[in-house]
């Protein structure tokens, strides 16, 4: 269990599928469009990166407070939600440099990834999305990694690389959201 004694809710009800579903949705359709999107413009780019961004930072926010996980939890959702919002809507309003659209963008995904991932890694053994936050941690984080050195090469590594990263967070969320109900550290032995 956590270090404080409570320990959160498991996610094996609807509205927590549901909840996983809002998230492999949002990143399936971005990840989707940036698929199609051949040449894009930094506007574009931006534009688009942002209103991901900012629909992220909802659907976490309403997790947040839909979710009865504890507030330790809730409040670290609640951080990962104004992260992405707030870099969601910098890359609305910034002027449209490849520069400060890396910068964004690595911020938006580079700290809720490292949140998502510490918070899955912590809650293993009682909250059954924990490998979900894991890997969805793991890929963002990546992603923040990775897009400053592959992103001066243009706009459309920009966008394909937070777009091939949700393309891969997207489907394992539908899968986790879609698969059997399972309790939180169920089936596991201890080493």
């Amino acid at each position: 269990p956590p270090p404080s004694g409570k320990v959160p809710r498991a996610v094996g009800t609807a509205q927590g599928r549901a909840s996983l579903m809002l998230h492999a949705l949002i990143y399936l359709i971005f990840g989707i469009i940036t698929v199609f999107v051949q040449t894009p413009d930094n506007v574009f780019t931006k534009i688009l990166l942002g209103l991901w961004m900012l629909a992220l930072g909802t659907s976490h926010a309403l997790t947040a407070r839909g979710m009865h996980y504890g507030p330790a939890t809730s409040t670290s959702l609640s951080s990962t939600a104004l992260v992405q919002a707030a870099s969601g809507a910098l890359l609305v309003i910034i002027p449209d440099t490849l520069a400060l659209i890396i910068l964004a963008v690595c911020a938006g995904s580079g700290l809720p990834g490292l949140i998502k991932l510490l918070l899955g890694m912590r809650y293993r053994s009682a909250v059954a999305v924990w490998r979900d936050w894991v890997l969805e941690g793991g890929v963002l984080l990546a992603v923040a990694l990775i897009l400053p050195f592959v992103g001066e090469i243009g706009a459309k590594a920009t966008l394909g690389v937070p777009g091939g990263g949700a393309l891969i967070i997207g489907v394992f969320l539908l899968v986790g959201s879609l698969g059997p109900s399972e309790k939180a550290g169920a089936g596991r032995t201890k080493p």
